[in-house]
This record gives structure tokens, sequence and C-alpha cells, in this order.
């Protein structure tokens, strides 16, 4: 079900990179004080709706790469394409900024391999 939405995103070119904070992020915490709801289309004919459903809370920073911060969320992401998921995943700050950049969530595939999936933000959520 998430294969479906999983095919248009954006996979983290940084994740085979990705590592344990061993650099100081742009801010110490990130909180959305009510859920955010990221809309989008995948896949190409027809292209399907999804919703990446970011929960309420505190995200703490987690990981980086050479490109950006990624910042745990407090609960699993809500992946509705054809069915809903719940995966671990958050919000990534690109490296120079302080601004939410995008979110990120890791899946796995029909075969059980991990996967990591993103998209940037049109409009970055409200923080507080």
């Amino acid at each position: 079900m998430a294969a479906a939405a999983s095919l248009a995103m954006v996979t983290l070119a940084g994740c085979a990179t990705m590592r344990p904070l061993s650099s100081k992020p742009p801010v110490p915490r990130i909180v959305l004080g009510a859920p955010f709801d990221v809309r989008a289309w995948a896949g190409l004919l027809p292209p399907l709706p999804y919703h990446v459903l970011l929960p309420a809370g505190e995200y703490r920073p987690l990981y980086e790469d050479d490109k950006a911060y990624y910042y745990q969320a407090p609960a699993k992401i809500v992946v509705n394409d054809l069915g809903s998921s719940l995966w671990d995943g958050g919000i990534y700050v690109q490296r120079g900024t302080t601004t939410p950049t995008g979110w990120y969530y890791q899946d796995v595939d029909s075969d059980g391999n991990a996967g990591w999936n993103s998209g940037a933000f049109k409009s970055p959520p409200p923080t507080r």
C-alpha cells in the first residue's frame, strides 16, 4: 500500500550516510501544536492522492547527514495512500537553515527491505 506512494516520493539521497548526531543541530527541538497533513500525488498513470500525517508534539533531533538534520516524531507517522500505515519518521531541517524543510519516514517494501521516503513541504508547518 505504501509502495504506490513510495514510487513517486523522493528517496533521501543521504540515507546511506545517515548517522547519529555528531554535530549541533540548528534548533534543539521542533514542536507542532497540532497534527500536520501533507497532501500530494503519487505515481504517473493515474496519479493517486496520498497523505503523510505528522503528529502534534515535540520532535527531537536524532540523525544527520551531509545535507540535513532529522528530527524524530513523538509518535508514528501515518501514511494514507491505498490504505493506512504507521511508520517511524519525522521532520528534517536542511543544513544552513532553522526552518523545517520536509518530512521523512522509513517503510518496508513487500520483500522486507527498509527504505527511506521523504518530501519537501510546500510551506513549513506552524511550529512553536
